[in-house]
């Protein structure tokens, strides 16, 4: 997972903090919380057809990025869960 990095921070785009997932410095993913549940958003490759990791590393950095989210809560205080 040294090739990962995860970034947890506010975008104008959203209302709530997402979590960028990157891969050696690309995007991945992204984890937003919008509603009453997290949704994820894939972003394609720079320059290939697909991503492709081992499945249990992806699973490991989606669930990491997850948590961290989970722990930092809403940054707006009328979100209701």
């Amino acid at each position: 997972m040294k090739d990962f990095e995860i970034n947890i921070g506010s975008v104008p785009y959203r209302e709530e903090l997402v979590a960028c997932i990157f891969y050696k410095k690309n995007c991945w993913a992204e984890i937003s919380h919008e509603g009453k549940e997290m949704l994820i958003h894939f972003y394609p490759h720079p320059n290939k057809k697909v991503w492709e990791f081992p499945l249990d590393e992806a699973l490991k950095i989606l669930e990491k990025a997850k948590q961290k989210m989970v722990a930092l809560g809403s940054k707006n205080p009328t979100h209701i869960d």
